[in-house]
């Protein structure tokens, strides 16, 4: 209804009532704000009406305009007070409309004042609001790019993490809790008691959540009386949450120690059915291993070698959303969850190997499907054993066996190898080992910092002449492999590789042979 001036209008007849000038009657055309006027059963409301004029009472009255008292006789009524004043009722019990009374005080003793009833009536339903506004609190929406976002619109959040609901405009008396249904069943959300309504705004909170749900509002109203069922309604706003998969799922690689050219299989636990999983698989470069204690806050995959301490290989970081590491390729099609285990084949595999695993999912939104991935926590290293096969040839340095020294090529790089007259015999002078290139331009040397191994390093021989060469692009000399007295009759050498940076070791699958004098 148009207030037409209702504030200029008060002005004018207050100025008038002031000086005497006349006598005026109430305005009558007030608005009367009822689309809230719902209860739940025996709970009174409050009518308001706006633009109340000060000095005028407004009193209930009913639809054959005998006035509505309380208890004690006196009736329900209210000043007005130049904004909007809230007209209490008695408690309803089936819908009812109410007229106003509006009073100015008498002008002169004896005189019953200028009276009239407003225009507008105010009509009070039973039952239970469920048309009430409600939305999910700190969290982001699904879709990013929603610069307005409405109250039904999706949000995310992290695997089991709790959220709150605000529902908007409670009404007073009614107990709220939070569910969700699977089918005609009603799941119970809210972490502790129902909340009370009082007419404001409720913070209603959820238990910690592990798969997409829809929020939906139970309201409940109970009463006094034993003869009495409760109301019970669910509200009409859906709010849908979605949750990204579980990053903290077990992951594993069974054998962790393989031969050379062989096969591993990556094991995830307790896959999510909502889920898919990818696998993804990059060789460990020599600056991801990890030797002694961790620093602080360095996660690490270790990997137990018989005899020797575990190897350890540093996690690659993760962020909230996945973001392919360097390095890293797929291996294979993404596999959907199946509630239990799965598993993943590697594939060959020649070099140690770290195996991390992407997680994701497709949430529902309206009628657009929208992703959300993550990195497992959890990772699996596969640690590959020296090539067996590897040819090495031994040569005398300079032609020439009383040296006592023999070149060794043909290694494997990132390999020592120790050489023994008898397999179980004492090994002869230092191991031979293989240089690295650098991990992120073949064409390089690995500097000092990649040469690392535990404390100490592998530092390659240097050649004769080398003042005109760029030692960071010519690989070094071959190593020298210093040979004690020689056994009457020897011919070849037993030889055990050894992986630099993890201590696993093979012996070759052939001796190799002595070069003649």
């Amino acid at each position: 209804m148009a207030t037409h001036n209702i504030d200029v209008r008060d002005a004018r007849d207050r100025l008038i009532d002031l000086l005497g000038i006349g006598e005026t009657y109430p305005l009558l055309d007030l608005p009367v704000r009822d689309d809230q006027l719902m209860v739940p059963f025996e709970n009174t409301a409050k009518a308001p009406i706006g633009f109340s004029q000060r000095g005028v009472t407004y009193t209930l009255h009913d639809k054959n305009n005998a006035p509505v008292n309380r208890d004690n006789g006196q009736p329900f009524s209210i000043e007005g007070n130049s904004v909007e004043a809230l007209l209490e009722t008695p408690k309803i019990d089936e819908d009812i409309t109410f007229k106003i009374l509006a009073k100015k005080p008498a002008w002169k003793s004896g005189d019953p004042g200028k009276q009239g009833y407003l225009h507008e009536t105010a009509t009070v339903k039973v039952g239970l609001d469920v048309s009430l506004k409600a939305s999910i609190k700190n969290a982001p929406t699904l879709d990013a790019t929603i610069d307005t976002p409405k109250d039904t619109d999706p949000r995310i959040v992290d695997y089991n993490t709790s959220v709150e609901v605000e529902l908007r405009n409670s009404q007073e008396g009614v107990h709220y809790r939070l569910v969700t249904l699977d089918g005609k069943e009603k799941i119970t959300l809210s972490d502790g008691p129902d909340v009370l309504g009082d007419l404001k705004n409720i913070t209603l909170p959820a238990k910690p959540v592990t798969e997409d749900v829809d929020i939906r509002i139970l309201a409940t109203k109970t009463f006094e009386s034993e003869n009495r069922e409760p109301q019970i309604s669910l509200l009409e706003i859906v709010l849908p949450l979605k949750v990204r998969a579980n990053p903290a799922l077990a992951v594993s690689a069974s054998p962790s120690i393989i031969d050379f050219g062989a096969k591993s299989t990556v094991r995830i636990a307790s896959t999510q059915k909502s889920a898919k999983y990818q696998l993804y698989i990059r060789a460990i470069p020599d600056s991801q291993f990890v030797h002694g204690i961790p620093e602080s806050g360095t996660a690490v995959v270790s990997v137990p070698v018989t005899g020797q301490p575990n190897a350890q290989v540093k996690m690659p970081p993760s962020g909230a959303s996945w973001q392919t590491p360097a390095g890293y390729t797929p291996v294979g099609e993404a596999k959907p969850g199946t509630g239990g285990d799965l598993s993943f084949d590697t594939g060959v595999l020649r070099e140690d190997t770290l195996a991390i695993i992407e997680a994701k999912k497709d949430h529902q939104a309206g009628a657009k499907t929208m992703p959300s991935a993550l990195q497992l926590t959890h990772a699996a290293a596969v640690l590959v054993e020296p090539n067996p096969a590897q040819a090495l040839t031994l040569a005398w340095q300079d032609n020439n066996p009383s040296t006592g020294w023999m070149k060794v090529t043909g290694g494997q790089p990132g390999v020592f190898y120790y050489f023994r007259f008898t397999s179980d015999g004492a090994d002869e002078g230092l191991p031979a080992y293989f240089h690295k290139q650098d991990e992120n331009d073949s064409a390089l040397n690995k500097g000092i910092e990649q040469s690392k191994i535990g404390v100490g390093f592998v530092i390659s021989r240097v050649g004769s002449d080398e003042s005109d060469t760029d030692l960071a692009r010519t690989p070094p000399p071959s190593p020298l492999l210093e040979i004690g007295a020689m056994p009457s009759g020897a011919t070849a050498l037993t030889v055990r590789a050894v992986k630099a940076q993890t201590r696993v070791a093979v012996e070759m699958n052939q001796q190799a042979a002595i070069p003649s004098a």
